[in-house]
């Protein structure tokens, strides 16, 4: 009955999450700013609306509406594009986690020369008497706080998976759940640990993670989230290494045809096999 209870209160949280920032699909969270989408779904999607286009349905191409008199007075000038999110979901779970290795090489004390910023993350319910859960490291090469934005969605999918006790409330308690960050420390949490105590609270300092800061130039590759545990049902710590050499290697090409663009040399071949 408990397994039952927690599986629901993940799908509201995934719904939850989703309606503030898109919509779902029949593989997670859709597109609308989010990333970590396989690129098969993509091209499925591409199809099918090629398909309607031709059969005059949803992607059909429809005449221009002709401006108005006047100079194009009453028309409604487009809005912004919506700002990237990463989607919450096992394979961005992942995507992130290689990516935090291959910033960090799992240092998680940087230095003051580094080129990137580590942060404790911790998550609650919506209430100031509530208390924190340790959850993590976030990174990121643009600041700590833009790596929060990016991530919040991802962070509390994975925080209710680590401590079933997040989702106890369904929907309801989703809706409320806080993220907190703190300075960058080598404690970490256990898989038998509840929330921290009010001791330590008081010594960690932690604050609310901006919602103000802007992440309109800042890449997904650029941020990464590391769970202190492995969320249950997961075995995905002990290939983090490996993962983080990948996405190491995926930055070294991506960086070296950025260079050859550019009309830099470069002794690494971005094409290369």
């Amino acid at each position: 009955m408990m397994m039952i209870s927690r599986q629901l209160a993940l799908m509201l949280l995934s719904l939850s999450w989703s309606l503030s920032v898109g919509f779902i699909t029949g593989h997670g969270l859709a597109n609308h700013g989010l990333h970590c989408q396989s690129r098969s779904s993509m091209v499925g999607q591409s199809s099918t609306s090629k398909l309607e286009a031709k059969k005059g349905g949803v992607g059909a191409k429809k005449k221009k509406k002709t401006a108005a008199a006047g100079g194009g007075f009453g028309l409604k000038p487009p809005g912004p594009p919506p700002e990237t999110r990463v989607g919450a979901d096992k394979q961005c779970f992942e995507r992130q986690w290689d990516r935090f290795v291959a910033i960090t090489d799992l240092d998680i004390m940087p230095q003051s020369d580094d080129e990137f910023e580590v942060v404790d993350v911790f998550v609650r319910t919506g209430s100031e008497t509530a208390r924190w859960f340790r959850i993590g490291k976030v990174t990121g090469e643009a600041g700590a706080q833009a790596a929060l934005k990016l991530q919040r969605g991802l962070i509390y999918w994975v925080a209710v998976q680590m401590y079933p006790a997040l989702a106890v409330n369904g929907m309801r308690g989703a809706a409320t759940l806080e993220l907190g960050w703190a300075k960058p420390s080598l404690a970490m949490a256990a898989e038998d640990d509840g929330p921290v105590d009010a001791e330590e609270e008081e010594g960690l300092e932690i604050e609310l993670a901006a919602t103000d800061v802007s992440v309109k130039d800042v890449a997904p590759p650029t941020v990464g989230f590391r769970p202190d545990f492995n969320p249950r049902g997961f075995a995905y710590k002990r290939r983090e290494r490996a993962g983080g050499d990948k996405e190491k290697e995926k930055r070294r090409k991506r960086e070296a045809a950025e260079a050859f663009e550019r009309g830099e040399e470069s002794s690494f071949d971005p094409f290369a096999e």
